[in-house]
């Protein structure tokens, strides 16, 4: 009877030891996950989202002095030269916004220039000449919106989370 007990108590100790082990180490990844969504953007992010996506809502809307009212979220499809190509989700705070791609000129000081959001066909054809054009155009299918539309949520309520791009450390051309 007391080598049963003694049996008992050393898997009791065990499962114990497990446990604790393992809230130790969930709460250790938890706590890195929650540091990098706010604290740790990437170093170069953190200095020219801001420039990055004021660029983006002026191609988007006519109107940005209410840019406070207005957010973006957006993926680099890829980049030739001074120009970034990307696709961008911008919303206002009730919700009304629009998904598509947008053309980012950049400076040689590596400062935005301007960005342009194609409003017809033919602008299309012009900032999106050759097989960049099939590259554009097929990455609707890969930009989340749901993921982005959720992330836009958050920064609409804590205005100083940063663009998804940055938290995820997207290195900026």
């Amino acid at each position: 009877m007391a080598n049963r007990f003694v049996q008992t108590a050393k898997i009791f100790l065990l499962i114990l030891s497990i446990s604790l082990l393992l809230i130790v180490v969930v709460s250790f990844i938890t706590s890195g996950v929650q540091d990098s969504l706010v604290d740790t953007p990437n170093k170069n992010w953190s200095k020219n989202w801001r420039e990055y996506e004021t660029a983006i809502l002026s191609a988007c809307y006519s109107d940005v002095s209410l840019s406070s009212e207005k957010l973006c979220e957006w993926e680099i499809i890829t980049e030739q030269d001074n120009t970034i190509y990307v696709w961008a989700f911008c919303a206002d705070v009730n919700g009304q916004g629009s998904s598509g791609p947008i053309v980012v000129y950049i400076r040689s000081s590596g400062k935005v220039e301007k960005a342009i959001c194609p409003l017809v066909f033919d602008d299309y054809k012009a900032l999106f000449p050759g097989e960049l054009y099939e590259k554009v155009n097929n990455y609707r299918d890969r930009f989340d919106l749901d993921r982005a539309w959720h992330h836009l949520e958050m920064r609409f309520r804590d205005r100083t989370i940063p663009p998804l791009i940055a938290i995820e450390s997207t290195p900026l051309p």
